[in-house]
């Protein structure tokens, strides 16, 4: 843009103060504490970039991306899943790059509701803006980028002027499930009482079935003597996932740990001194995020792990009074039924190349949303999703 200065980072380390004071908490994901782990701990063959927009002496923009390998079926059951166009475009991207394609991400693969650009509110045209600080970073790569992917958050109310600039919307991403916390539960048992009595009656249930688990928190040293069971916990759970392509090991854990301290729990579940599971929750600004389980898939019917883990976690934002608990794009309707809903928001995406370009927006105008019946436990009806 005229008159802005663009400059790529590759160090979080490198980063300059007026970057903490412009993204202040404006964004998880580009926050100091957050760099810090990744650059501890990056996940295993991701990368991450920062681009700054000055002008004059003056920071006027701040993003953050990250870079992750794309082999053919590292999306998971999404990519599984998908129409022939869309497998067809990821088995073309993989053989026309040389070398092993990339996905570029503003923001951050862990969160992906969280905004990756933060701006002063007197820049004139943020689209635009991030447009070129994304290219600035994709062209500071040493790796091909088969897929570059922007969204809704990163821009606020101005994500439509990007389609202008060549990038095909997607409007039928998974949705990310929130539940808003009522004020007036001040506990568990309130919360539960909000219910219908077949809701509510699940949830007991499940309590019961799990009333045997221990609940153990863990500090960094211990994530990391514990490292080899917390990731033998996860893999069941990538195996299924729609997305697994930068998993947060349990040394990445450990680093975000040390960062964030007791504003990220992680906590190790056993039956009988035997881990079962494992959860890891965020407390930041007015919300709670459900981040990571990780659980035994044998012991997951018989304890109800996942449901009494989702239970934790609600009680967590309720005793924190926290706005909203935000729990991620799996397991939809199980998660319908704990009270929170889908939330949409476009993503939009590219490809570098103009003919791999047309593929891709051939293969997302065929894209299907997921379905899944959505539950309404409470009694009264639910509020909307928030922002």
């Amino acid at each position: 843009m005229s008159g802005l200065r663009v400059e790529v980072v590759t160090g979080a380390a490198d980063l300059p103060a007026a970057w903490a004071s412009l993204v202040a908490a404006g964004s998880v994901v580009l926050h100091p504490s957050f760099l810090a782990a990744m650059a501890a701990a990056p996940p295993t063959g991701s990368s991450h970039r920062y681009a700054l927009a000055w002008q004059g002496q003056r920071l006027v923009a701040a993003a953050g991306f990250h870079a992750v390998p794309l082999y053919p079926g590292s999306l998971g059951q999404a990519e599984a899943d998908a129409s022939w166009p869309v497998r067809a475009f990821f088995r073309l991207a993989d053989w026309l790059h040389r070398g092993t394609p990339h996905m570029l991400v503003c923001g951050h693969m862990a969160h992906t509701d969280a905004p990756g650009l933060v701006c002063a509110p007197d820049v004139p045209d943020p689209a635009l803006l991030l447009h070129e600080l994304t290219e600035a970073v994709r062209r500071s790569l040493d790796r091909p980028v088969a897929l570059v992917v922007l969204k809704q958050p990163d821009l606020g109310p101005a994500h439509d002027a990007l389609v202008p600039l060549g990038y095909h919307p997607v409007h039928t991403a998974q949705p990310t499930m929130r539940l808003p916390i009522d004020p007036s539960w001040g506990g568990f048992d309130a919360y539960l009482g909000a219910m219908r009595s077949k809701y509510r009656q699940r949830a007991r249930s499940a309590r019961k079935r799990g009333r045997s688990l221990a609940r153990q928190p863990l500090d960094a040293d211990a994530i990391l003597r514990h490292a080899v069971t917390l990731d033998g916990l996860l893999a069941p759970v990538l195996d299924r996932a729609d997305v697994a392509v930068a998993p947060v090991e349990a040394a990445t854990l450990a680093a975000l740990k040390r960062s964030w301290g007791d504003a990220l729990r992680v906590v190790l579940y056993r039956e009988a001194d035997r881990p079962v599971a494992y959860a890891v929750s965020l407390a930041h600004g007015d919300r709670i995020e459900g981040m990571l389980v990780g659980l035994n898939d044998a012991r997951n019917g018989p304890l109800k792990l996942y449901q009494n883990i989702l239970y934790d976690f609600v009680a967590r934002a309720i005793d924190a009074g926290a706005s909203w608990l935000e729990l991620g794009r799996t397991a939809l309707e199980i998660k319908s039924a704990i009270g929170a809903q889908p939330h949409r928001f476009p993503v939009y995406v590219r490809h570098p190349g103009w003919v791999l370009h047309r593929a891709l927006g051939f293969a997302v105008r065929r894209m299907q949303a997921p379905a899944f019946t959505r539950r309404h436990p409470f009694h009264a009806p639910p509020e909307p999703a928030g922002p």
